[in-house]
């Protein structure tokens, strides 16, 4: 009998493992899982700020304490994040990279913009700084945060992983929702065209929880690539 696949599956930030149940449920069809809760989240702790190449470690070590080889990497939003530094440092180790709303693409000029599209200045607003704080960020989940997480995740999102995704060469699937409002559908799209050979899947009237929302469409199109 043919020896299952590997799939490790990396969480977006502000979630954990136990969020994907339902998704890594149906992917054991065709898989092995493994779902990690990275450093901060879950039921792992942190001791200190993280930086993305100190999440690729952890995720390198989980691989190499487990003996595997050849794994397919799966992430959502942050988790996406890790995924790509991870595949630019250890191509070695993965058979695929799985992409799924990810973050990565560097978004510092939206608060500039957004107020300099302002034509009042009485609209611009807490709520109004609040808004676009988080979108900068990509979570709503910053301002929650303890100290610790807050500084890791200044070091995460300072990293523009842009310019670095043409030089990935595994075979890498990226799966969207269309109604992505948090990493919008363009992310996606610049992705898959700078990343050689890639695939993307457009989940129909799905927004960036599509892992936990469009479950089925989904694992399907995991399951069917």
């Amino acid at each position: 009998m043919q020896e299952m696949q590997v799939i490790i599956f990396l969480h977006g930030w502000g979630k954990s493992k136990k969020d994907y149940k339902e998704l890594l449920d149906l992917l054991v069809k065709k898989y092995t899982v493994y779902a990690l809760d990275l450093p901060g989240f879950g039921q792992t702790p942190i001791d200190r700020p993280f930086d993305l190449d100190d999440y690729v470690s952890y995720v390198y070590k989980f691989i190499k304490k487990k003996n595997l080889e050849k794994v397919v990497l799966a992430g959502h939003s942050f988790g996406g994040r890790v995924s790509i530094k991870f595949a630019l440092k250890y191509p070695e180790l993965l058979k695929k990279l799985i992409l799924i709303g990810s973050h990565g693409i560097e978004r510092k000029n939206l608060l500039i913009k957004s107020i300099n599209s302002i034509k009042s200045i009485k609209l611009i607003t807490p709520d109004f700084f609040q808004r676009i704080f988080r979108q900068v960020f990509g979570s709503n989940d910053y301002l929650g945060a303890s100290p610790a997480m807050r500084e890791t995740m200044k070091k995460v999102v300072g990293e523009n992983l842009e310019p670095e995704l043409s030089k990935i060469k595994v075979p890498t699937q990226l799966i969207w929702g269309e109604n992505d409002h948090t990493t919008p559908i363009w992310m996606g799209k610049v992705m898959t065209a700078q990343i050689q050979g890639s695939t993307l899947s457009v989940i129909a009237g799905g927004d960036h929880g599509v892992p936990y929302r469009k479950v089925k469409e989904v694992a399907n199109a995991i399951l069917n690539n």
